[in-house]
């Protein structure tokens, strides 16, 4: 059985990125021809875009050629009252005590609720208590992996606070093969609760913020198998990072307008350009530099420009000798760059004095 998970499309309106990425799974699933797509939570952005999107959704999810089992998240716990209805083939899990029978497997859903530690394992042991030894159990619940090291941080635009709070230890011994989760949006991640037995976040399949950088993915569950991740083509940030130096700036130019080209045609592109040149030998000042860049990028991004100008500040000579004496030295390039960057802030300080 395979079986697709997502979560946290924060969708607002039909038609944007984040609509599109929702069109994006649906094909997805249709094409590897899975049982089931899982969204744990935050399908919407708000309650409120829930009702306005409710038409449009419907005509969405049915276009899949499988059943679509949702729970609430944080954002849209207020967006399914009793008697929602988003397409025939989608299946809101609103109880945890009510699980769907899929084939062989049972789906459980933990709606998000403003619950603290202590009542989530309660009720999680409540729930064990009536699961079927001889079946295979997935869980949806949407909330805060406490193990997970970097802080609310780590979650996105979610991490402002802490919400439904768990740790890997409160399914330990529990009937759960698989925990499917939602509000994680940095990137798809997975922890081994015990042995065979996986709590997997798929990471936000479309950027919401400049948080979620990098190719967006969903989790592609075959039952019995590690999850695996699948990459998507939707909408993201990427980051390009050059750094100058008067060293290898001969080709600068050329080395960005084929990262550009090389680029995810979906991504947002963010080129940071840090360092030092030396404008005589690039040709280009602060600005025209800057300009330069900023024409290569359009249409697909921005640019954060942050190299110096140092040749007003260079004796002529010393930034070759320099150069030279330190690609003589053994040692990392990593080391090198960083001797490279304190020796051009040195000059230019010097000069500044």
């Amino acid at each position: 059985m395979r079986i697709l998970h997502t979560a946290d499309l924060h969708l607002r309106s039909a038609g944007d990125e984040r609509w599109r990425a929702l069109q994006a799974l649906i094909e997805l699933g249709n094409r590897l021809q899975v049982q089931a797509l899982l969204i744990s939570g935050d399908l919407f952005d708000t309650g409120v875009k829930a009702v306005q999107l409710r038409s449009e959704i419907r005509a969405e999810m049915e276009k899949a050629a499988f059943p679509i089992y949702i729970i609430p998240g944080n954002h849209d716990e207020q967006a399914y009252p009793e008697g929602t209805f988003l397409g025939g083939n989608v299946h809101l899990i609103q109880e945890l005590c009510s699980p769907v029978q899929l084939g062989e497997v049972c789906v459980w859903g933990f709606p998000f609720r403003d619950l603290k530690s202590q009542a989530i394992v309660q009720q999680l042991h409540q729930a064990a208590a009536v699961a079927s030894p001889d079946r295979i159990h997935l869980l949806m619940l949407h909330g805060e992996l406490l193990d997970m090291t970097g802080g609310l941080a780590a979650y996105g635009e979610e991490g402002r606070q802490s919400y439904f709070p768990v740790r890997l230890a409160y399914f330990r011994g529990l009937p759960w093969h698989y925990v499917l989760a939602g509000h994680f949006h940095s990137r798809f991640d997975v922890h081994e609760i015990d042995q065979g037995r996986y709590f997997v976040y798929p990471g936000s399949p479309v950027s919401v913020s400049k948080k979620e950088m990098g190719q967006r993915q969903a989790h592609l569950l075959e039952i019995g198998r590690p999850p695996q991740a699948v990459p998507l083509d939707t909408f993201h940030y990427q980051t390009l990072a050059f750094q100058l130096t008067p060293a290898r700036q001969h080709d600068f130019l050329e080395r960005v307008e084929a990262a550009i080209a090389g680029a995810h045609p979906q991504a947002y592109l963010i080129v940071k350009v840090s360092g030092y040149f030396d404008h005589e030998k690039l040709g280009l000042k602060e600005a025209a530099l800057k300009e330069a860049l900023e024409q290569r990028v359009a249409g697909r991004g921005e640019v954060c420009f942050q190299a110096v100008d140092v040749q007003p500040f260079l004796q002529e000579g010393v930034a070759a000798n320099f150069d030279r004496l330190l690609n003589a030295v053994e040692a990392p390039e990593a080391v090198k760059e960083q001797a490279r960057d304190l020796f051009y802030r040195a000059m230019i300080q010097l000069n500044a004095g």
